[in-house]
C-alpha cells in the first residue's frame, strides 16, 4: 500500500453532509445515554422504561390526532347535508297530522340522501386518506410503516364507527324507520 491509497481510504471513510450530521448525532446520543447510565446506575433500565412509553404515548397520540382530523374533517364536509335531513325528518315527525304518502315519500328521501351523504363522506375520507398516506409513500414497507399504517385505518374505523353510534340513535327516532 503506498500513501496516496491510504489517503483515498481514510478520505472515503470520512462522513460528510447528512452522513456527517448523523453521525454527530448518533454519537451525541449515545454519549448522553452512558453518561445516564454512569449517573443512574441501577435506575437506568427503569427510566428508560418510562422513556420508551412515553414516547410510544407520543407517537400513538400523533396517529390518533391524524386519523380523527381525517375522518373529522371529511364529515364536516358533509355535515350540512345530514343536518338538513335530519332537521327535515325531524320536523315532518313533529306534524300531528301526517298524510301515509308523506311517510313512504320522507323513507325515500331519507334513504336517497343517506346514501349520497354517504358516499360524498367515503370520497372526502377516501381523498383524505391518500393525502396522509403520500407523506409515506416511498419509504420501503418496514413494520414499522406497517404498524404506523394499520394503527391509523384502526383508529379511522374507531372514528367511523363513533359517528354512528351517534347519528344511528338520531335516525332511528324518527317516526319513519328506514333500516
Amino acid at each position: 500500500m503506498n500513501k496516496d491509497s491510504i489517503k483515498r481510504f481514510f478520505k472515503g471513510l470520512t462522513p460528510r453532509g447528512i452522513n456527517a450530521l448523523s453521525f454527530i448525532v448518533s454519537v451525541t446520543i449515545v454519549s448522553l445515554f452512558f453518561s445516564i447510565y454512569q449517573l443512574l446506575g441501577d435506575r437506568f433500565e427503569m427510566v428508560m422504561n418510562i422513556m420508551t412509553t412515553v414516547l410510544l404515548g407520543l407517537l400513538l397520540l400523533v396517529i390518533i390526532v391524524v386519523a380523527s382530523f381525517d375522518v373529522l374533517g371529511s364529515l364536516f364536509l358533509v355535515a350540512a347535508e345530514l343536518t338538513l335531513l335530519i332537521f327535515l325528518a325531524q320536523s315532518y315527525c313533529n306534524i300531528t297530522d301526517r298524510p301515509p304518502s308523506g311517510d313512504e315519500a320522507l323513507k325515500i328521501l331519507l334513504s336517497i340522501g343517506i346514501l349520497y351523504i354517504g358516499l360524498k363522506f367515503a370520497r372526502s375520507l377516501h381523498n383524505a386518506i391518500k393525502t396522509s398516506y403520500r407523506k409515506i409513500e416511498n419509504k420501503c414497507w418496514s413494520l414499522e410503516k406497517i404498524m404506523t399504517v394499520s394503527l391509523y385505518l384502526i383508529f379511522v374505523v374507531l372514528f367511523i364507527s363513533q359517528i354512528y353510534y351517534v347519528v344511528g340513535p338520531i335516525l332511528n327516532s324518527l317516526c319513519v324507520k328506514i333500516w
